[in-house]
């Protein structure tokens, strides 16, 4: 279980909640609210799945890789489900599930971020940074990572680009 706490539910997006709940898009997680203590405590039941921060030592590279091209699958589907802004997808090592066949599950955070056209959107960058903390303590990640810097300087926001850059890895 793991939980997230607002503290007035004018920040609950509820239309993203019901997104969720409803499995719109696949591999995230279920998300339900409840008020508790004056606030909105969001509830992720995460049974049966652990973090990738817990299991990253025993992954091979090819899983890491495998990884990687779920969470971008995720964030494309993110980008594509109207109601769903990519900013409140989870993009650290504890944010990331899966389950011991290799599905990758992400949590989704439904806020209502405020709109300011100067603010880059900050996923964007998470994402090059945690493809780069899942690959750097593999051995053979460097030359990924180095591929994925290029991508981030060269294509930067191109999903599929860079998937591609972790399927070479199965290739090797």
């Amino acid at each position: 279980m793991r939980e997230t706490y607002l503290n007035s539910e004018e920040l609950l997006d509820k239309a993203a909640l019901d997104i969720l709940r409803q499995g719109l898009v696949p591999g995230l997680a279920d998300g339900r609210a409840l008020h508790y203590n004056q606030r909105i405590k969001i509830l992720y039941r995460l049974d049966d799945l652990f973090s990738v921060e817990e299991r990253l030592e025993e992954l091979s590279l090819d899983q890491v890789c495998g990884i990687g091209t779920q969470i971008l699958d995720k964030l494309i589907a993110v980008e594509a489900q109207e109601g769903l802004v990519p900013d409140n997808l989870v993009l650290d090592m504890s944010g990331i599930y899966m389950d011991e066949s290799g599905c990758v599950t992400a949590v989704y955070v439904p806020v209502i971020l405020p709109e300011d056209p100067l603010i880059e959107p900050i996923y964007r960058k998470r994402i090059y940074a945690l493809l780069e903390e899942l690959l750097e303590k593999k051995e053979g990640g460097e030359t990924i990572t180095e591929e994925i810097e290029s991508y981030n300087e060269n294509n930067f926001g191109d999903w599929n680009a860079l998937k591609e850059a972790l399927n070479r890895s199965n290739l090797s």
